[in-house]
């Protein structure tokens, strides 16, 4: 049986292309792939202290609803509920909160993205936006199952069963071998995969030849995140620093943003992805996905507005849209610090 070692990575680019177009054929029985980090049915957790969180429960929000006005008036609700619990707490209101940023300009926002939604289709572009979020900042090696299975389209109901419980396996031992040549035959499933789907049963392979403690490290080396993750670890770690120290350096959406852009080469069209490590990979393609949709929103913008100043203001209330979740997210990150310290300082009172 012929399973040369394939690294998942090489083949993200042809897994984020088929999953916009095949459905899941797990059935609407199975968990959305972004349901740990926002369940729809739960709504949204308390204010969070980590940007990871922060960023992975807005993403779920828009794959589940196809739109930002959810996630602003969550942060919204928080901000009243942590605000009259501090001043219970300590007698003044939290201060994490821009004085423009008030519910009347949050209101407008929601009012016209909602009148741009329809035109220029913004839904869907939000739910693809939502789950390329996911996949910049978790990697596309943790793709749930069912996400796995939606690339192979080309397998028998048989066949699909078959590769789903190999899936299921972490990595593949002796007593998966008939199943497994069943599979690899000529005329099986194996050739019908994608390259992603290759690479699947040639990591499970590979992990299977290994000592388990060897394996055990490389399994869980693949929990993690990506260089997108990095980013967003690092600017909690400055923000953190700067709440308790302001002789350190600043750190805010404004500075947030700035890394996001430089570090994702957001600034620049046509990266190559030639020679950039696992991590780089996947955060700068999905990044570089969620901006070639919005650039598309915007070139029909451009040529279907009635006047250049149509355009201008159209373009304007879209990219503000943008720059003000990250408004949003740093708020709710520091009304969770907020509420954290109100929880502590009632408990020592």
């Amino acid at each position: 049986m012929n399973t040369p070692r394939v690294l998942i990575f090489r083949y993200f680019a042809t897994a984020a292309l088929l999953l916009g177009f095949f459905p899941n054929k797990a059935g609407a029985a199975e968990p959305q792939p972004y349901a740990g980090h926002f369940n729809p049915d739960e709504g949204f957790k308390p204010a969070q202290r980590s940007f990871q969180k922060i960023f992975l429960q807005m993403a779920g929000s828009f794959e589940a609803n196809g739109t930002p006005e959810p996630y602003f008036r969550h942060v919204v609700a928080e901000y009243v509920r942590i605000d009259a619990k501090y001043k219970k707490a300590t007698g003044k209101g939290v201060s994490c909160r821009h004085d423009y940023f008030t519910d009347e300009y949050i209101e407008k926002l929601i009012r016209n993205w909602n009148n741009m939604a329809k035109p220029l289709s913004l839904e869907p572009l939000v739910r693809q936006s939502g789950r390329d979020m996911r996949y910049a900042i978790m990697g596309s090696w943790n793709m749930t199952i069912p996400e796995k299975l939606s690339v192979e389209d080309k397998l028998t109901a048989a066949e699909a069963a078959t590769y789903r419980d190999l899936l299921g396996k972490q990595w593949f031992e002796k007593s998966d071998f008939p199943t497994l040549q069943a599979f690899y035959a000529d005329g099986g499933g194996y050739d019908k995969l994608s390259e992603l789907g290759k690479s699947q049963l040639s990591k499970r392979t590979h992990l299977g030849t290994m000592p388990s403690e060897k394996r055990s490290v490389e399994i869980e080396s693949e929990k993690g995140g990506s260089l997108a993750l990095t980013i967003l670890n690092q600017h909690q770690d400055r923000t953190l620093a700067y709440l308790e120290n302001r002789k350190s350096p600043k750190a805010n959406s404004d500075t947030l943003q700035e890394a996001l852009k430089t570090r994702l080469k957001l600034d620049v069209g046509g990266i190559s992805l030639n020679g950039l490590s696992v991590s780089e990979r996947d955060a700068l393609f999905y990044s570089h996905q969620i901006r070639a949709g919005f650039m598309k929103r915007l070139d029909a913008v451009r040529a279907q507005a009635k006047s250049p100043d149509q355009a201008k203001a159209i373009e304007s209330a879209l990219m503000t849209m943008i720059d003000e979740l990250a408004v949003a997210a740093q708020m709710e990150f520091q009304l969770g610090l907020d509420e954290d310290w109100a929880n502590r300082k009632s408990t020592n009172n």
